[in-house]
C-alpha cells in the first residue's frame, strides 16, 4: 500500500474526528489510523471479510447484512461499522468507505468519559431555556392530518 498524500490524511483525520465512535480520541491516534487507511469504492455488494473489519463511510450509505441475509445495520456518512467477516456490505447508493486497520477496533468508543463529555459539549449548541421562547413553541396547537385532509385545507 502506498502512503497517502498529507492532504488526504488530513481529510481522513477530520472525518474520524467527527465520527461519533472516535469522539474524544487523541488526535495523534486518529492521524495514525488515517495514515494507514485505505479508501474503497463500493458499488456492488461485497463480503466484509474481503473489505476489512473496521470502516467509516465517507460518502453514501451501506446496508450490513448477516450471513443469512438479514439487515443488521445501516451505516451512513461519517459513521463507524465493525461488521462480522461473514457479513455482506450492500451499498444503498454508490459509496466511498474508509477501511481502517484493526487498531480502530481498540480505539472506537474508547475515550474516557470526561473527554467524551468535553468533546460532546464543544460540538453542541447550548440553549438557555430561561430566555428562549420555549413556552411559545410548546403551547402552539398541534395539527394532525387524517387521510381525507390536505395541508391546503388546514386552518392557518
Amino acid at each position: 500500500m502506498d502512503a497517502l498524500p498529507p492532504e488526504v490524511t488530513d481529510d481522513l483525520t477530520r472525518l474520524l474526528r467527527a465520527c461519533p465512535a472516535f469522539l474524544g480520541v487523541e488526535e495523534t491516534a486518529l492521524r495514525g489510523l488515517a495514515a494507514r487507511a485505505e479508501i474503497l469504492y463500493l458499488a456492488h455488494p461485497r463480503h466484509a471479510g474481503d473489505v476489512g473489519t473496521a470502516l467509516v463511510v465517507e460518502r453514501g450509505s451501506v446496508l450490513v447484512r448477516d450471513a443469512e441475509g438479514r439487515s443488521v445495520d445501516l451505516v451512513g456518512e461519517g459513521e463507524f461499522a465493525a461488521p462480522d467477516g461473514e457479513a455482506v456490505l450492500e451499498p444503498v447508493e454508490e459509496s466511498l468507505l474508509v477501511v481502517l486497520t484493526e487498531g480502530a477496533l481498540v480505539l472506537a468508543w474508547s475515550a474516557p468519559a470526561e473527554r467524551l463529555r468535553a468533546a460532546h459539549a464543544a460540538d453542541r449548541a447550548v440553549v438557555d431555556l430561561e430566555t428562549a421562547a420555549v413556552r411559545t413553541v410548546m403551547s402552539a396547537p398541534v395539527q394532525t392530518i387524517s387521510g381525507g385532509r390536505t395541508a391546503a385545507r388546514l386552518p392557518r
